[in-house]
């Protein structure tokens, strides 16, 4: 068993990136909210979300958090992988709100349809990353129960 995975510090790293990306949203959500913040401001948010989540994606995807996950919990492998596949639509999303938001004259119906979109997005990545704080938290369960 992996020192790091045992003792649950993978737990305590995807908790900090994932609060670290709440973060980010609720940052962009004020923003947005708020009528002064330039559009380039805006963009500039927006960007910083975009590549937030594509270093965050490729954190999950190549430093270990999928290996240890089905590794400890080989019956949680379907529900890794799906995840796993969820993180291109994710980012295709985030690309779509940044496209959006790029082409978009910046008036008023511009700010609320962004604004929606954004909200939909936000829910659907908190959920996302949810589920796989609690796809980690069973895979610890499940190899604790292994040795019991």
């Amino acid at each position: 068993m992996n020192e790091d995975y045992s003792n649950g510090s993978v737990l305590e790293k995807v908790e900090q990136e994932h609060e670290s990306l709440r973060s980010n949203l609720g940052h962009v959500h004020s923003v947005l909210d708020d009528r002064a913040v330039s559009r380039k401001e805006l963009l500039k948010q927006l960007n910083h979300l975009h590549t937030s989540l594509v270093d965050h994606f490729w954190s999950e995807e190549n430093e270990g958090f999928f290996e240890e996950v089905t590794a400890h919990a080989p019956t949680l492998v379907p529900q890794a992988h799906e995840l796993c596949a969820e993180h291109q639509e994710m980012m295709r999303k985030a690309t779509e709100l940044l496209r959006f938001a790029a082409a978009g004259a910046a008036s008023e119906m511009w700010r609320l349809e962004l604004k929606s979109r954004f909200q939909a997005f936000s829910k659907q990545l908190m959920h996302h990353e949810s589920v796989e704080t609690s796809l980690l938290q069973r895979s610890l369960h499940e190899d604790t129960d292994a040795y019991d």
